[in-house]
């Protein structure tokens, strides 16, 4: 949105918290937190603000509690639409993540001085979709001086990627889900628009209709998020204001 829709981080923000679209991504991208039967009753959004260990500005990216049979996990969604990679990103979420546990912790005062008490697993994942290829290291050992000689002293775990710009959308298709769609659009390249837009009507028309409606109800948002993205000019953003259909939204950006 040029003035109504927000930044292009706050657009993907407002998308994951639907918990249909985040499940989709979970299917998708972390799998396994779906062995135990997981449901969108089963997620609940966590209230929680950084400061940015580089920057020092506030974040506000997503952090979601997964309650499973076994305790609790927690997923954090670190939404990066940025032009450069952060090489400092190990350090920045392990940061990130001690806060969470601290917050645990704080919530479980007094289960936590019990000996049996255990931190909750915490999945860390960088949704990129910067220009430059993300290289930066996914080990925090990795980024540690001498760590192979001091491995047992080194914290280590690693954190996923959705590098959107990279991600091979065709080898998703035959999940039929309106994020396949999404990220499709958010990924594009301005070369690539009018392959994107037949490519967004032929899997419209594969969608089951609920799929449908999901894509229906964010596919503007992305939309306009991928003209920003890519320099189009507010004015041009402006068309899709009264537009309902994706086709018709990409028929006008081709135009």
């Amino acid at each position: 949105r040029s003035r109504k829709h927000g930044n292009v981080r706050s657009i993907f923000k407002t998308i994951f918290t639907d918990k249909r679209i985040l499940m989709e991504f979970i299917n998708m991208f972390i799998p396994e937190l779906t062995w135990y039967g997981l449901s969108p009753e089963d997620i609940t959004e966590e209230n929680i603000e950084f400061t940015d260990v580089k920057h020092g500005r506030k974040e506000t990216d997503l952090l979601f509690r997964i309650r499973r049979e076994d305790g609790d996990a927690f997923l954090f969604l670190l939404l990066e639409h940025q032009s450069s990679v952060d090489y400092l990103m190990p350090l920045r979420l392990l940061s990130y993540m001690v806060r969470i546990w601290e917050k645990y912790v704080k919530e479980n005062e007094k289960a936590s001085k019990r000996k049996s008490f255990k931190l909750p697993v915490i999945i860390p994942v960088v949704f990129y979709n910067g220009a430059k290829k993300w290289d930066a290291h996914i080990r925090f050992v990795s980024k540690v001086w001498s760590s192979e000689e001091f491995r047992e002293h080194v914290p280590d775990f690693k954190y996923r990627v959705v590098d959107v710009g990279r991600l091979n959308v065709k080898r998703l298709e035959e999940m039929k889900n309106a994020l396949v769609v999404l990220l499709g659009i958010d990924g594009a390249k301005k070369e690539d628009i009018e392959g994107i837009k037949e490519w967004v009507n032929r899997l419209y028309d594969e969608l089951p209709e609920e799929e449908k409606e999901l894509l229906k109800e964010y596919g503007k948002l992305c939309l306009i998020g991928m003209c920003k993205r890519l320099g189009i000019g507010e004015e041009e953003v402006e068309i899709f204001e009264e537009v309902e259909e994706v086709s018709e939204m990409f028929e006008g950006l081709v135009r």
